[in-house]
């Protein structure tokens, strides 16, 4: 809040000067705000350069008529507000001490068994799409955090999901998904931090 006070200042200084960055700073994140759902927070990042320059800039005009003493005290306090927030960032947070780690045996046994046991043209489900992507040479797709049963049954069928990877640390939808028809899914694999269920197709429901 601090910082992006400054920022603001600046902001509103540089657009009615009829900077072209500012401009273009309100439309990327028109733009973004649009398509927020598809890219998420991460899109923040190409404007993140602007923000950090008006972050400078607010400070600027703020000391520029202030006593020397003033001015570095201001800068000082900033510093300070700015230290504690990244130091309170990079502390591990409880829920991400119990998250395996890509390179614990738990993890290595997951990506050996779906190289093993699933085929290259076969979909996952996991809320860690990239790093089951990057170990198992799998596509996979992941669930909204508060999906509804329906909305993943159907997401499910119309894509052809063939496995469902379940962990303690995977948003609700996972677990309500699973819970909503327990026949479909057959579980295939298990150890201590993961679970692997395999969808069955129409033609298995159809046959039991």
């Amino acid at each position: 809040m601090v910082l992006s006070g400054f920022a603001g200042l600046a902001f509103w200084k540089r657009i009615r000067g009829g900077a072209l960055e500012a401009f273009y700073l309100v439309i990327y994140v028109g733009i973004l705000l649009a398509w927020g759902a598809q890219i998420g927070i991460r899109g923040l990042i190409p404007v993140l350069p602007i923000y950090l320059t008006y972050v400078v800039l607010g400070i600027a005009e703020t000391v520029k008529h202030w006593q020397v003493q003033r001015a570095r005290a201001l800068v000082a306090i900033v510093a300070v507000c700015v230290a504690l927030t990244y130091l309170g960032g990079l502390r591990q947070r409880p829920w991400q001490a119990t998250m395996a780690n890509v390179n614990d045996a738990s993890a290595q046994e997951l990506f050996a068994f779906l190289r093993r046991r699933t085929e290259p043209s076969d979909l996952l489900l996991f809320s860690k799409p990239r790093s089951i992507a990057l170990f198992s040479g799998r596509a996979t797709a992941s669930l909204g955090t508060q999906e509804a049963e329906s909305d993943s049954a159907r997401f499910l069928r119309e894509n052809e999901v063939r496995f469902v990877i379940q962990t303690s640390w995977n948003p609700p939808s996972y677990a309500r998904l699973l819970s909503e028809d327990g026949e479909q899914f057959v579980e295939v694999f298990r150890n201590r931090d993961f679970q692997v269920f395999r969808v069955r197709s129409e033609l298995e429901a159809a046959g039991q």
